[in-house]
C-alpha cells in the first residue's frame, strides 16, 4: 500500500512540475534567475539527504557507503545530463506549451530505449567471436 502513496505522489509532482513552472512566467519570462531554482532544490535534497544520513549513522554503527572512486565516477555523466536537462526545461518552456513540454518529456523514455538497444547492439556484436 505504502508504494502506491509514493508512486501516486511521483506521478503529480512529475506532472504538474510543467504547469507550475509556467504559471511562474510573467509576460512570457521569470522574473526570477530560473538557474537558481534547480541549484537550490538540489541543496535541499543535500540537506535532506545529509539528515537522513546522521539518523542512520545513529542507528547503526557502520553505515554502508560507497567511497571508491570506480564506483562513484559511474554517477557523473548522469548528474552531469540532469544538471542540463533542469536548467534547459525553464528555457524550453519560454517557448513551448505546458502539454508539449510533457510529451516531450515523455519522448524522453523513447528515445533512451532506442538509444540503450543501440548502445546494447554494438557491444553485443563486439564481444562475438569472429568468424575465420
Amino acid at each position: 500500500m505504502r508504494w502506491y502513496v509514493v508512486a501516486s505522489l511521483l506521478t503529480v509532482l512529475t506532472s504538474s512540475q510543467g504547469i507550475l513552472t509556467t504559471l511562474s512566467q510573467s509576460n512570457g519570462g521569470y522574473e526570477y534567475d530560473y538557474a537558481t531554482v534547480p541549484f537550490l532544490a538540489e541543496v535541499f535534497k543535500l540537506l535532506v539527504s545529509c539528515i537522513l544520513l546522521s539518523r542512520e549513522m545513529k542507528s547503526s554503527p557502520t553505515p554502508q557507503m560507497t567511497t571508491d572512486w570506480k564506483s562513484v565516477r559511474l554517477y557523473l555523466i548522469p548528474s552531469i545530463i540532469y544538471l542540463i536537462h533542469n536548467n534547459v526545461q525553464f528555457a524550453t518552456l519560454r517557448y513551448v506549451d505546458t502539454s508539449t513540454y510533457q510529451i516531450m518529456g515523455n519522448l524522453k523514455i523513447v528515445t533512451t530505449g532506442i538509444l540503450f538497444s543501440g548502445w546494447r547492439s554494438y557491444y553485443w556484436l563486439l564481444e562475438q567471436p569472429r568468424a575465420r
